[in-house]
């Protein structure tokens, strides 16, 4: 027989849920730990497990959720929502850092992970720098630069490595527009010809 509901959730879901949770919990540490350590190929699955067990809880439509009979009709409890929207903010913020860590980072990745961290907590000063260093990686400094400026916003103290970027920023965008200047100038010398 089903428990008592628990704010419009009957407490066999909500174990359900919160056994889901401790193990999304429990995948996460495992990658920290492995991030620590540099394996981030190990670091990147551990992530990836747990979010699969968050998106078990989310859409009721991974295998997990399906099999544990989490019912998504039923609406979470807001402290259960906010430890799911941190956790997978944390997950996604570290698959970002696993990634750029690699050898060959795959820079758009990195990007659209911290995009759906940004999205959920627009001040997160790491999404932020993450997203920039991409972006600078990716030669589109103007972009970068928007995302080191909200991250300095974010940070809440003076970071050295954002205004190292901010200025790196600066400093290409001259460069840039030194070389478009010297082709347009060239251009303009040999059609004068």
């Amino acid at each position: 027989m089903e428990s008592l509901a628990v704010d419009g959730f009957s407490r066999g879901s909500l174990e359900k849920v919160e056994h889901l949770l401790r193990e999304a919990k429990k995948y996460k540490e495992e990658g920290n730990a492995w991030y620590l350590s540099k394996d981030y190929r190990k670091a990147i699955r551990c992530y990836h497990q747990s979010l699969l067990y968050i998106k078990s809880i989310t859409q009721g439509q991974d295998t997990v959720g399906t099999l544990l009979g989490v019912n998504q009709k039923e609406s979470l409890p807001a402290d259960v929502q906010q430890t799911i929207s941190k956790l997978s903010r944390d997950c996604h913020n570290n698959l970002a850092a696993c990634i750029m860590n690699k050898d060959d980072p795959d820079y758009t990745k990195v990007i659209s992970y911290c995009d759906l961290v940004i999205d959920d907590q627009p001040t997160n000063a790491k999404a932020h720098f993450r997203k920039g260093v991409s972006l600078y990686n990716l030669k589109d400094y103007d972009t970068a630069l928007t995302s080191f400026l909200k991250a300095k916003d974010s940070a809440g103290a003076p970071d050295s490595q954002i205004n190292k970027y901010i200025n790196m920023c600066h400093q290409a965008n001259k460069v840039e527009t030194q070389k478009m200047k010297a082709t347009y100038q060239n251009m303009f010398k040999q059609m004068a010809v």
